[in-house]
Protein backbone atom coordinates (compact mmCIF):
# COMPACT_ATOMS: atom_id res chain seq x y z
CA UNK A 1 0.00 0.00 0.00
CA UNK A 2 1.89 2.75 -1.21
CA UNK A 3 -0.44 4.84 -2.28
CA UNK A 4 -4.37 5.19 -1.74
CA UNK A 5 -6.64 7.31 -4.24
CA UNK A 6 -4.04 8.93 -5.75
CA UNK A 7 -1.63 10.13 -2.57
CA UNK A 8 1.65 9.31 -2.15
CA UNK A 9 3.19 8.76 1.19
CA UNK A 10 6.19 10.39 2.36
CA UNK A 11 9.41 8.71 2.37
CA UNK A 12 8.28 6.43 -0.15
CA UNK A 13 11.65 5.71 -1.36
CA UNK A 14 12.34 3.92 2.06
CA UNK A 15 9.01 2.37 2.37
CA UNK A 16 9.31 0.67 -1.12
CA UNK A 17 12.39 -1.43 1.04
CA UNK A 18 9.91 -3.37 2.83
CA UNK A 19 6.85 -5.58 1.77
CA UNK A 20 3.35 -4.40 2.56
CA UNK A 21 4.68 -1.15 4.02
CA UNK A 22 2.52 -0.07 5.71
CA UNK A 23 0.22 -2.93 5.79
CA UNK A 24 -3.19 -2.76 4.15
CA UNK A 25 -5.00 -4.34 6.77
CA UNK A 26 -4.15 -2.34 9.51
CA UNK A 27 -3.68 1.41 8.38
CA UNK A 28 -6.84 3.33 7.74
CA UNK A 29 -7.33 6.85 6.85
CA UNK A 30 -8.61 8.65 9.88
CA UNK A 31 -9.99 11.76 11.59
CA UNK A 32 -9.37 12.20 15.15
CA UNK A 33 -7.66 14.26 17.57
CA UNK A 34 -4.25 12.58 18.40
CA UNK A 35 -0.71 13.61 20.83
CA UNK A 36 2.17 13.35 20.70
CA UNK A 37 5.49 14.47 22.66
CA UNK A 38 7.02 17.25 21.38
CA UNK A 39 9.98 19.93 21.86
CA UNK A 40 8.67 23.74 22.94
CA UNK A 41 9.36 25.10 21.14
CA UNK A 42 9.74 22.86 18.01
CA UNK A 43 12.72 22.43 16.01
CA UNK A 44 12.99 20.77 12.30
CA UNK A 45 13.08 17.22 13.57
CA UNK A 46 9.89 17.60 15.19
CA UNK A 47 7.82 15.89 12.77
CA UNK A 48 10.47 13.57 11.32
CA UNK A 49 10.25 9.88 11.85
CA UNK A 50 13.37 8.35 13.85
CA UNK A 51 14.85 5.94 11.20
CA UNK A 52 15.02 9.70 9.19
CA UNK A 53 16.75 11.61 12.29
CA UNK A 54 18.98 9.09 13.67
CA UNK A 55 21.93 7.39 11.24
CA UNK A 56 22.01 4.63 10.90
CA UNK A 57 18.17 4.10 12.05
CA UNK A 58 17.97 2.88 14.97
CA UNK A 59 15.79 -0.03 14.42
CA UNK A 60 17.90 -1.44 11.32
CA UNK A 61 18.44 -4.54 12.99
CA UNK A 62 14.33 -5.51 13.68
CA UNK A 63 11.80 -7.01 11.58
CA UNK A 64 10.22 -5.76 8.20
CA UNK A 65 6.97 -4.67 10.40
CA UNK A 66 8.97 -2.71 12.67
CA UNK A 67 11.61 -1.28 10.39
CA UNK A 68 7.91 -0.04 8.52
CA UNK A 69 7.24 1.62 11.63
CA UNK A 70 10.07 3.73 12.18
CA UNK A 71 9.72 5.52 9.06
CA UNK A 72 6.27 6.74 10.71
CA UNK A 73 5.29 8.96 13.26
CA UNK A 74 4.22 7.58 17.18
CA UNK A 75 0.96 9.13 18.23
CA UNK A 76 -0.93 8.46 21.24
CA UNK A 77 -4.80 8.13 21.00
CA UNK A 78 -5.47 10.46 24.19
CA UNK A 79 -3.35 12.88 26.30
CA UNK A 80 -3.74 10.55 29.32
CA UNK A 81 -1.88 7.84 27.85
CA UNK A 82 0.12 10.00 26.08
CA UNK A 83 0.97 11.41 29.02
CA UNK A 84 1.42 7.93 31.17
CA UNK A 85 3.84 6.54 28.72
CA UNK A 86 5.67 9.74 29.08
CA UNK A 87 5.91 9.54 32.50
CA UNK A 88 6.68 5.88 32.96
CA UNK A 89 9.62 6.20 30.25
CA UNK A 90 11.16 9.24 31.80
CA UNK A 91 11.05 8.28 35.42
CA UNK A 92 12.80 5.30 34.94
CA UNK A 93 16.23 7.54 34.54
CA UNK A 94 18.35 8.76 37.34
CA UNK A 95 18.32 13.27 36.99
CA UNK A 96 20.82 13.52 34.52
CA UNK A 97 19.96 11.24 32.02
CA UNK A 98 16.33 12.18 32.74
CA UNK A 99 17.16 15.66 31.63
CA UNK A 100 18.79 14.40 28.51
CA UNK A 101 15.85 12.59 27.72
CA UNK A 102 13.45 15.84 28.03
CA UNK A 103 15.31 17.00 25.62
CA UNK A 104 15.95 14.22 23.09
CA UNK A 105 11.67 13.29 23.43
CA UNK A 106 10.63 17.11 24.67
CA UNK A 107 8.70 17.85 27.58
CA UNK A 108 5.35 18.71 26.24
CA UNK A 109 2.58 17.40 24.75
CA UNK A 110 1.08 18.61 21.56
CA UNK A 111 -2.39 18.01 19.93
CA UNK A 112 -3.23 17.80 16.10
CA UNK A 113 -6.08 17.65 14.15
CA UNK A 114 -5.85 14.33 11.98
CA UNK A 115 -7.87 14.51 8.82
CA UNK A 116 -8.20 11.46 5.83
CA UNK A 117 -6.53 13.57 4.07
CA UNK A 118 -2.95 13.54 6.04
CA UNK A 119 -2.15 9.77 6.22
CA UNK A 120 -2.74 6.19 7.42
CA UNK A 121 -3.19 5.07 11.33
CA UNK A 122 -2.07 2.17 12.39
CA UNK A 123 -3.77 0.13 15.15
CA UNK A 124 -3.51 1.37 18.63
CA UNK A 125 -1.94 -0.31 21.26
CA UNK A 126 -5.43 -0.77 23.73
CA UNK A 127 -3.12 -0.55 26.62
CA UNK A 128 -0.95 2.31 26.07
CA UNK A 129 -2.96 3.88 23.03
CA UNK A 130 0.02 3.81 20.83
CA UNK A 131 0.15 3.97 17.49
CA UNK A 132 2.56 4.68 14.08
CA UNK A 133 1.34 7.44 11.44
CA UNK A 134 2.15 7.50 7.95
CA UNK A 135 2.00 10.87 6.29
CA UNK A 136 1.08 11.88 2.60
CA UNK A 137 3.32 13.67 0.51
CA UNK A 138 3.11 17.49 0.64
CA UNK A 139 1.49 17.29 4.37
CA UNK A 140 2.23 19.69 6.97
CA UNK A 141 1.08 18.04 10.16
CA UNK A 142 3.23 20.91 12.18
CA UNK A 143 0.70 23.60 10.83
CA UNK A 144 -1.97 21.64 13.05
CA UNK A 145 -0.19 21.30 16.12
CA UNK A 146 -1.31 23.02 19.20
CA UNK A 147 1.05 22.42 22.46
Amino acid sequence: MKTIAGRKLKYLDYLRKFPDCPCATEYKEVTMDAYRWEKDPMDETAFLPLNIIKTPPQRVLDENDLMCKGYGLSMFSSLALAAAKYRKLIDKFRSAERERKQEEYGSKIALLGLDKEDGLKGDHHSSSGHFTFHEYEGVDLQSKTNI
